[in-house]
């Protein structure tokens, strides 16, 4: 389980989310004023999707049909101009395994996706794919 506050760094800038919201699935987390006419908000959520594992049908060759389990985690950052007008810049991860996965397969998975994107932020985000 998160503790109540996160901590993330926006260039060499602390930014302390607060938990605003919690239910079964998932978190909702602000932050307002770390940085000038700026909010923060990050959200994750699990959910499931598709049936339960069904009984392993006579032929062997078909597939049994797995429940997937889903967790994204979506990171907003809202500027307000001089006017009040915003910007939103996001950015959001999702992760999609069988359920029953081991976790230390999906945080690998998840950490090596993670790696690519730090080595490769600028070239990412100025349309270099």
């Amino acid at each position: 389980m998160l503790s109540n506050e996160l901590t993330l760094t926006w260039g060499t800038t602390p930014v302390v989310f607060k938990r605003a919201n919690q239910d079964n699935f998932g978190s909702v987390f602000l932050n307002k004023g770390a940085i000038a006419n700026t909010e923060f908000e990050l959200i994750i959520r699990n959910s499931y999707e598709g049936v339960t594992n069904s009984p392993k049908p006579s032929n062997s060759l078909a597939t049994v049909r797995r429940q997937m389990q889903r967790t994204i985690i979506d990171l907003k950052m809202t500027v307000f101009d001089a006017d009040g007008y915003p910007s939103v810049i996001q950015a959001y991860t999702h992760v999609r395994s069988a359920r029953g996965t081991a976790s230390d397969a999906i945080a690998a998975i998840a950490k090596m996706l993670n790696d690519f994107v730090t080595t490769n932020r600028i070239a990412l985000v100025s349309w270099e794919a």
